[in-house]
């Protein structure tokens, strides 16, 4: 399954860089290892840009102690 989701700068560029290697989000799509993710990048008041960085989920920290219910922690992995 392939996911989108927007996401704004910093973060956009650190994950484009290899700096992130994990993403924070709220489990509303059912996300699961295997999945892809595609991060759009997002300028709030201006919208998307035409960048975009395809990754794979690889691990999904989820019900642990301090994590709001409902978050998910994904480590983020090169597409295959």
């Amino acid at each position: 399954m392939v996911h989108e989701i927007k996401c704004v700068q910093p973060f956009f560029n650190a994950v484009l860089d290899g700096s992130k290697l994990f993403e924070l989000r709220y489990n509303d799509r059912d996300y699961a290892v295997g999945d892809i993710l595609r991060i759009d990048e997002y300028i709030p008041n201006v919208g998307y840009t035409s960048r975009y960085i395809f990754k794979r989920i690889g691990f999904i920290v989820s019900s642990f102690n301090g994590l709001e219910n409902g978050y998910v922690i994904m480590s983020l992995l090169p597409q295959k």
